[in-house]
């Protein structure tokens, strides 16, 4: 929970409709910076579509369907290592800062990566 906090907070600050566009037709969606490329599909160029959406779904305030594409993500690429955000910031990070504040439970033995599900 930690660790896709920190990531979510340094990939989009964490704003759910937040699009970013690089060069060409290739755009990152919402919390998670879905990539047009691989996650979802957005008619503007060809795409592994392997979370089976629209990359506007990515886009609303309900992140059910954001967490189970990076989950998939996560299990086909064993973590989050492809992203330079979760690299960066969290891959080695004390990442219970971003909950140290929230009034949550912290299990003593927390793994502070995430891994394949």
């Amino acid at each position: 929970m930690e660790g896709g906090l920190c990531f979510a907070i340094h990939v989009s600050n964490l704003d759910s409709g937040d699009i970013t566009t690089f060069k060409g037709t290739h755009r990152d969606y919402g919390i998670f910076k879905l990539s047009n490329r691989d996650h979802c599909r957005d008619n503007s160029r060809h795409s592994w579509n392997v979370c089976q959406t629209c990359c506007t779904y990515f886009l609303n305030e309900d992140l059910s369907d954001d967490i189970q594409c990076l989950k998939r993500h996560i299990k086909h690429h064993k973590g989050l290592d492809t992203w330079k955000a979760w690299r960066t910031h969290c891959a080695k990070g004390d990442n219970l800062q971003y909950i140290k504040n929230c009034g949550l439970p912290v299990p003593k033995n927390v793994s502070l990566t995430m891994k394949e599900p």
